[in-house]
């Protein structure tokens, strides 16, 4: 929070593109839905009966540890890619931001799984809202890292092509 303050603060500089409070912004709102996610799931500590959510959840997981990995080379990257770069650095860069956007498609579709599987196993109120809430704050995470992820690509790209 205190990063999107400065950065806020930073973007009202004459110069300063706006593009990287949105960027800072969005990657805070991944981590806030995150947050949220591990909350619920130490709620969900007494429901361990339910192997095929947690298989799911596993999933869900997985692909959002290699989402966030992916954010992170596509930020690295950015920060070496200019007009006078390799092929090789444009390509890794543009690549990881693409992978960000199929992963997060990826979990749309496990969230999918996860909904089926909640509306047709549990019968529990209480779980099927701590599940279904953790679900969706994975997928509201990863779809904010994507829409960080874009948005940096943009402006990445714009200052190739205006150098």
């Amino acid at each position: 929070d205190v990063l999107v303050k400065e950065v806020r603060t930073m973007t009202k500089r004459p110069n300063v593109p706006r593009v990287f409070e949105q960027i800072v912004a969005r990657a805070d709102d991944a981590a806030d839905f995150l947050e949220e996610a591990a909350f619920l799931l130490t709620l969900s500590q007494k429901y361990n009966d339910l192997e095929t959510l947690s298989d799911l959840f596993n999933e869900l997981a997985e692909k959002l540890y290699h989402d966030c990995m992916e954010y992170l080379k596509a930020l690295e990257n950015a920060k070496v890619v200019h007009r006078g770069s390799s092929h090789e650095d444009i390509q890794d860069f543009l690549e990881a931001v693409d992978r960000t956007i199929a992963i997060e498609h990826d979990i749309d579709e496990i969230n999918r799984r996860v909904e089926e599987a909640l509306v047709s196993k549990i019968k529990d109120f209480r779980q099927f809202h701590i599940f279904s809430q953790t679900a969706s704050n994975i997928e509201r995470s990863t779809d904010s890292i994507m829409k960080a992820a874009t948005a940096l690509r943009d402006y990445t790209l714009g200052n190739l092509s205006v150098s």
